[in-house]
């Protein structure tokens, strides 16, 4: 970890955890932004996650533009970015992406995500074999609809079932 004094980001602003911090402590939110930003750029990952969390649950909120930064802060071996890169897919039916990003952050050293893991697998089953009921009842409903018209049409009934 780089040691940063006061002096260095008044002379320059090129002390990215320095920065990171000032961008936390401001009340507005477009200048917390421009801050976590520019130390994100600067190559501080937890930046990239405060980003990622803010841009989830702002007033604004975006997930394309948090999933750029969770993704940029996974990619950096943050465990919670992982997670919820993860959940965003779970939310959008991508169980299998949800569980990639699970097992990741498993590996980045979050317990927690093997349980996520497991459940995401869960869901896809349940998800998966709901699916495969439906087309299936409805395969079969049109097999039935159709041999009934035909049946129908081959007989001659007094009474219109109609």
């Amino acid at each position: 970890m780089q040691n940063c004094s006061l002096a260095d980001l008044q002379a320059e602003k090129q002390c990215k955890h320095v920065v990171y911090e000032i961008g936390l402590k401001q009340n507005s939110p477009e200048k917390a932004e421009e801050y976590l930003k520019q130390a994100e750029q600067m190559g501080h990952t937890l930046a990239a996650f405060e980003l990622g969390m803010r841009f989830l649950s702002g007033a604004n909120p975006s997930k394309e533009d948090a999933l750029v930064y969770l993704c940029k802060a996974s990619s950096n071996g943050i465990p919670e970015a992982s997670i919820e890169v993860g959940k965003i897919y779970e939310f959008q039916g991508e169980h299998e992406l949800a569980k990639q990003y699970y097992k990741k952050a498993y590996h980045q050293g979050d317990p927690r995500a093997m349980q996520l893991f497991r459940m995401s697998s869960i869901i896809f089953v349940f998800v998966a074999c709901d699916l495969f009921t439906y087309q299936e009842r409805s395969n079969r409903q049109k097999i039935v609809n159709s041999n009934c018209s035909n049946k129908l049409a081959n007989t001659s009934c007094p009474v219109s079932l109609l």
